[in-house]
């Protein structure tokens, strides 16, 4: 079932105490990063705030650090393999 996350994306990351949690930090970072960067550049384009869906393995983990207003369906890629 799909949801709309209600966050503000106002998560802060911080840093981490291990070379395990800092790796890991950098890399949601990264990812947190390259989607702002898709986001405004879709708004650039759209002359509109873009409606965001997202999906898969890293969805639950990225959600809270998304700004409010985008779609989380965890079952997207099922629904999508179901129709074709």
């Amino acid at each position: 079932e799909s949801s709309r996350t209600g966050s503000t994306g106002a998560g802060s990351i911080g840093l981490g105490r291990s070379t395990t949690e800092c790796i890991s930090r950098g890399v949601l970072s990264a990812q947190l990063g390259a989607f702002e960067l898709f986001r405004q550049n879709l708004r650039g384009e759209l002359r509109a705030e873009p409606k965001i869906v997202i999906a898969g393995g890293a969805a639950n983990m990225l959600r809270d650090y998304l700004p409010a207003g985008h779609i989380h369906d965890p079952l997207l890629v099922f629904r999508g393999m179901l129709t074709a």
